[in-house]
């Protein structure tokens, strides 16, 4: 409780941070529509008495206007070691809001599946509805979501740790609340990004999720970095025998593409 507390603190005292910066008007100078793509992604393979193949790849694309925006973000990971899958594991999510009175407050739609080999779950779809706001600046960008939804996740097993539910297929209402923040350092040429994604059931007061995915990318060329990234995540009911708290370090190449 106490982690649970003092991250959500911590989230908004850094939202907030980047929201009280003085503002770019970047929306006045955008074409009708603009895209930006960006992508990362990493593998290696290893043969003879140790056989590996690894892969992770993560691409985003965003759409956007003066009253819309959409985004898609992938993420594919594979690892077959001496035969055996240990990941296959794939994540999108998808977004769309509208300005309807500007970027202050507006309204959000999402929708994300994915499956886990680790965490054996075979499929989760989530979606709902929610309410936005979002601050840009000369060299930075910051967001707030907050919403209301519901999941339906088929697991591979059905005894859980915290809960006294049991059965493969849960399915719940849940409130959630996602953080955005990006900023840029010497001209651009170091970017450091954070995501922070919390939710919680409405059936189990005990049931709660939180994700923390910092990244920071330093540029090699025109559209093209390196890049390195971290995800925190703790779970509080879980399937029994795996662990609530879990982290993965990844390094790699990133590549953007996107209008003048």
């Amino acid at each position: 409780m106490r982690l649970k507390i003092m991250t959500l603190f911590l989230g908004f005292l850094a939202g907030t941070t980047a929201w009280a910066q003085e503002p770019e008007a970047q929306t006045e100078t955008l074409p009708k529509w603009h895209y930006n793509l960006h992508g990362t992604t990493s593998g290696r393979i290893t043969t003879g008495t140790f056989r590996q193949l690894v892969l992770a790849n993560q691409a985003e694309i965003e759409f956007s206007s003066r009253r819309w925006h959409f985004s898609n973000l992938a993420t594919y990971r594979l690892n077959k070691t001496n035969g055996f899958s240990i990941e296959n594991d794939w994540y999108e999510l998808a977004t769309t809001s509208c300005y309807v009175k500007g970027e202050k407050l507006f309204p959000t739609g999402f929708y994300s599946f994915d499956n886990n080999l680790v965490f054996r779950v075979d499929s989760r779809h989530l979606g709902g509805l929610g309410l936005s706001t979002q601050k840009k600046w000369a060299h930075g960008f910051s967001r707030l979501d907050l919403g209301a939804g519901y999941e339906s996740t088929l697991f591979n097993g059905t005894e859980f740790e915290n809960s006294d539910l049991i059965g493969s297929k849960r399915e719940k209402t849940l409130v959630m609340m996602r953080i955005l923040h990006r900023h840029q350092l010497l001209k651009g040429k170091i970017i450091f990004s954070n995501m922070i994604f919390y939710r919680h059931s409405l059936k189990e007061k005990q049931d709660f999720f939180l994700r923390i995915a910092p990244s920071l990318s330093l540029k090699i060329t025109k559209g093209l970095s390196v890049s390195a990234n971290y995800i925190f995540r703790f779970e509080n009911v879980h399937l029994s025998a795996l662990s609530d708290t879990n982290s993965l370090l990844a390094f790699g190449f990133a590549y953007q593409f996107q209008t003048l």
